[in-house]
């Protein structure tokens, strides 16, 4: 009879701890399993002696990284960033591509945070800390580039490896977008010469001054010129990722995302649907997929 009492106390115990879902239940299950007789795992099988893992096939080694796998299936859409970088230029594409890859006419679509350099975190100029998906260069196979700004341009503008990353990836994908300040840094690319395009409202002036190329459009909230779209940034940038999701799917398919974002209760469709008007009117053959 004790040994049966035992028995059941031993399961009564184990049911107690399985009804546990809170935070404390692997607690819980250390406590009533401690008392019975652990095993010690075999080693030498497990490990050389020397105590390092086994080397990585070269199989893994080549794998790529993991935003980059299925690269030629997938319509990658990667969101520049970088320590100070203004939030709202970044978490804009961030929410409107996140909200559409939910859905199964996007369901081949991926949207990334890509850094210049590696990085476990990065914190944007509002204090926001965001963890990077990966790094930019110039083979990153994505099919649209966004490319924020910050209140210190300069560095950026003056790393020669950034700016030829954003001049081949931004050349080669099927639209590159810029928000705010990101403009400088597409047109010190190259990638908006004899284009029209916007910066911040406010600094046309200074970027038609710096780039004589460029056609800049003053008082517009996103200018779409072909493969190009540019933008105030700020709350715009909400805007102008719905002209790239539009000329990535459909304007509908941007529709269902403004809808989804409830969008309509700080602007209209209407002036999103005019500017995807114009970019349809004047727009150049988007570059085929790399």
């Amino acid at each position: 009879m004790r040994k049966l009492a035992g028995v059941w106390v031993v399961v009564v115990l184990s049911l107690a701890v399985g009804c546990d879902v809170g935070s404390t239940s692997a607690t819980s299950t250390k406590s009533a399993t401690s008392t019975a007789p652990v095993q010690a795992p075999p080693i030498a099988a497990d490990k050389p002696a020397s105590g390092k893992a086994p080397p990585a096939s070269d199989k893994e080694e080549a794998a790529p990284q993991g935003w980059r796998a299925n690269a030629a299936s997938t319509r990658i859409v990667g969101v520049l960033g970088f320590d100070g970088v203004l939030t709202s230029d970044i978490t804009a594409p961030l929410e409107v591509f996140g909200a559409a890859v939910k859905k199964p006419w996007f369901a081949d679509g991926r949207v990334v945070l890509l850094t210049p350099e590696a990085q476990a975190t990065l914190t944007t100029e509002e204090g926001l800390k965001l963890v990077p998906d990966g790094v930019l260069d110039e083979d990153a196979p994505l099919t649209a580039l966004i490319v924020p700004s910050s209140y210190d341009l300069a560095p950026l503008l003056k790393n020669s490896e950034l700016v030829s990353e954003i001049r081949s990836v931004g050349g080669r994908a099927q639209l590159v977008s810029s928000n705010c300040g990101g403009a400088y840094l597409l047109a010190q690319a190259g990638l908006l010469d004899g284009r029209p395009a916007t910066t911040w409202a406010g600094g046309e002036a200074d970027f038609q001054k710096r780039y004589p190329k460029v056609h800049v459009q003053e008082d517009k909230n996103v200018v779409a010129d072909g493969s190009v779209v540019t933008s105030n940034g700020s709350l715009v940038s909400y805007q102008a990722a719905l002209v790239v999701l539009a000329r990535l799917t459909s304007n509908a398919h941007a529709k269902e995302i403004f809808d989804v974002l409830q969008m309509g209760r700080m602007t209209d469709w209407s002036d999103i649907e005019a500017q995807l008007a114009k970019t349809a009117s004047g727009a150049q053959q988007a570059a085929p997929r790399q």
